[in-house]
Formats: C-alpha cells, structure tokens, sequence
C-alpha cells in the first residue's frame, strides 16, 4: 500500500504517515498507532520490558 493509499485511510496527510512510521514523532495517541495498524492488517500490541518481567496488552 502506498504512504498516499495509508493516508487516505487514516485521514491525515503523506508527511505525518511517513514521520509516524520512521518514529521521527514526538507525541502520538494511542488510538492513532492502533488505526494505522488496522489499516496495514496488523494489530497492536504494547509492552513493557523491565528486568526479565513483562505486561503486554492488546
């Protein structure tokens, strides 16, 4: 799919997919990550790593 086709489906513009997804965002909402995911047939998924523990949550 192209960046176009990506922003298209997440009504935003071709600039903010392509810093969104080279990580060169400051802030980001949650709810974005987990639209651009769906978008790309994928789903999200969070976790947090410390000592040899982890949560994750979907």
């Amino acid at each position: 799919m192209s960046t176009k086709e990506l922003a298209g489906r997440l009504k935003t513009s071709t600039d903010r997919v392509q810093k969104l997804e080279s990580g060169d965002l400051d802030r980001i909402q949650l709810a974005t990550l987990r639209r651009h995911a769906e978008a790309i047939g994928c789903h999200l998924e969070l976790r947090y790593v410390a000592e040899g523990a982890h949560a994750a949550f979907s």
